[in-house]
């Protein structure tokens, strides 16, 4: 995968704290709480506007998102992680194009550069029952791969993560090698468009 120059989507810190039941320790949610519930399978969810066509787009409230580290996966120095979008409300509603991805502070301020968008892999629409899941590939470049100077390697503890479509900011709890400096010319993070289903290991990387 090539890696482009990143757009920043210049989080807000304004973010409140939820617990949630998965392999990630906490849950930040700047507009609305997730409902925390079943985490559900790839049942229901579908590509396409087939079922999906009368359904508005997922709110980030309506939505459990979580990083399955489970499930992730490691090539060419890189490791590939799939972020799962489950459908907690009791309404079917779509998702459609890139989550924004990037990491940060524990308040929410960015740490170096926004994921960049994987236009390799063709964006399609996914619609999902309560209960259903679509899922994003997240792929990190280990940090090691460049300079310590161009880079100034840190650890980030959180992922930021902005539903398609939607305003508010969720974020996950795990730990990254991470570059605090936002490197002209490169980019630590790439994300790739929504599809059906949770992240499966191996599907990726």
């Amino acid at each position: 995968m090539r890696l482009r120059i990143p757009q920043s989507p210049h989080p807000s810190p304004a973010w409140r704290f939820i617990a949630v039941r998965t392999a990630c320790s906490a849950v930040l949610v700047m507009a609305g709480v997730a409902a925390c519930g079943s985490t559900g399978g790839s049942a229901g969810a579908g590509a396409g506007s087939g079922g999906g066509a009368a359904a508005g787009a997922c709110a980030a409230s309506s939505l459990s998102v979580t990083l399955d580290a489970g499930a992730a996966g490691a090539a060419a120095g890189s490791s590939y992680y799939p972020i799962d979008f489950t459908n907690t409300s009791g309404s079917s509603c779509r998702l459609e194009g890139y989550p924004d991805a990037w990491f940060a502070t524990s308040d929410g301020h960015q740490i170096g550069s926004a994921a960049v968008r994987d236009t390799a892999v063709t964006a399609g629409r996914v619609a999902l029952r309560p209960g259903a899941a679509a899922h994003a590939w997240l792929q990190v470049s280990a940090a090691a791969n460049y300079p310590v100077k161009t880079c100034r390697p840190v650890t980030a503890h959180w992922l930021s993560i902005r539903v398609p479509g939607a305003a508010a900011v969720s974020a996950v709890r795990h730990a990254f090698p991470a570059c605090a400096a936002a490197m002209d010319g490169h980019g630590i993070l790439t994300i790739q468009p929504v599809e059906p289903g949770r992240g499966r290991r191996g599907a990726v990387g």
